[in-house]
């Protein structure tokens, strides 16, 4: 077992949160709480279009490549974060 394996599940948690909304400026922002912080994801979203989504899940990974350009299906798959910040 690889040493960020804890990472990496913890990672995956954090992706699978809440869509709340998304900006002028093309991006979406996550949040959610673990115990004491609150952890706020941003990720571009390099100018895809999100007027689908996985309603049940609230969730992008369920777009098709009809709903989205193909270029961009492999950045809804594999996000790729910036920055994250702790906010206490």
């Amino acid at each position: 077992m690889i040493d960020n394996h804890w990472m990496d599940k913890r990672l995956k948690v954090v992706l699978m949160i809440d869509w709340l909304s998304i900006f002028e400026t093309d991006k979406m922002i996550h949040t959610v709480e673990i115990d004491i912080v609150k952890l706020v994801v941003e990720i571009k979203s390099f100018g895809m279009g999100f007027d689908k989504f996985d309603k049940k899940t609230v969730s992008v990974d369920g777009l098709k490549p009809k709903q989205a350009d193909l270029s961009y299906v492999h950045a809804l798959n594999e996000l790729h974060l910036h920055e994250i910040r702790i906010v206490p």
